[in-house]
């Protein structure tokens, strides 16, 4: 709009825990990966190696430019550009990736066109960290999730299996948590939570508004979100925060949910960004 292009950053810092301090490694002005944002950064155990993925490097904020580039990160070497092949996905922004330690592998589900119009994807490849190879592990489509962007990726070591949690869908948030089980090749709904009703848009004469019976919640499992801080410890998935998409606002919350029980307990209960509906107050929209 009329705020200006963004300022994107391409330096790279650690944190020391022991020492609580933070330590610039890259200053972001050799040759390492250019400034971008929204994109997927993990560690690899087997290589000790940091790893980029993607991302959008454009600064005008009405230009969306993709980038497929792998980086790699190691304190000995620095930056390096690693080549790709395979069945690589097509070029997107706002997917989520998650590691496999066992396999050294990168996986990457879904995303978006990045123009924010456009239907979502469903699809998951996996990219070996050691080959740099690419393959497609589901086409999308019937048998996976429900198309979106910003889904949460974890991978459960002890299970053997890829976890996804929420994201924005092309109907809205939502807090949905599936499995997939390279033994079975084929996505597994674990915990359904939240259910559209059929509802269409459009409350108190606003055809943007959603109405309060847009989806009948479930509350044992957290508020639907997106874009959320979500990590795997003690064999449970710690979620904080996030956005509430359809009320616009931002959630500050803490759940964790017991991968061995499969049951959600909220830690810190939402002081904003909840839907009215949730809270139980008595609204005709869903946040309003």
């Amino acid at each position: 709009g009329q705020s200006g292009n963004y300022e994107l950053f391409n330096d790279l810092w650690e944190f020391d825990f022991e020492s609580q301090s933070w330590n610039e490694l890259d200053d972001g002005e050799g040759d390492g990966p250019s400034a971008r944002y929204y994109t997927q950064v993990h560690w690899s155990s087997v290589e000790s190696a940091l790893y980029v993925y993607g991302g959008l490097t454009n600064s005008n904020p009405l230009n969306f430019v993709r980038s497929s580039e792998l980086w790699r990160w190691t304190d000995v070497g620095g930056w390096e550009e690693i080549e790709t092949s395979g069945e690589e996905p097509s070029p997107r922004a706002f997917y989520g990736s998650a590691y496999d330690g066992s396999r050294n592998r990168l996986l990457l589900f879904a995303g978006q066109l990045g123009d924010f119009s456009s239907l979502a994807y469903n699809d998951l490849f996996e990219l070996d960290l050691s080959s740099g190879e690419w393959r497609e592990l589901h086409g999308g489509g019937m048998g996976a999730p429900f198309t979106r962007m910003h889904p949460h990726m974890l991978y459960d070591d002890a299970r053997d299996r890829l976890l996804m949690f929420g994201g924005h869908t092309d109907i809205g948030d939502n807090n949905d948590l599936w499995q997939w089980t390279d033994d079975g090749s084929e996505w597994q709904l674990v915990r359904e939570a939240d259910l559209f009703t059929g509802e269409g848009f459009g409350c108190l004469g606003n055809p943007t508004e959603v109405p309060s019976d847009y989806i009948d919640p479930d509350l044992s499992a957290p508020e639907r979100r997106q874009k959320a801080f979500i990590t795997m410890m003690y064999d449970n998935i710690w979620l904080f925060g996030g956005m509430h998409a359809e009320c616009s606002d931002h959630l500050d919350d803490t759940w964790r949910y017991d991968l061995a029980t499969g049951d959600w307990v909220e830690l810190i209960e939402a002081r904003t960004g909840e839907s009215c509906a949730r809270r139980g107050d008595d609204c005709e929209c869903l946040c309003l």
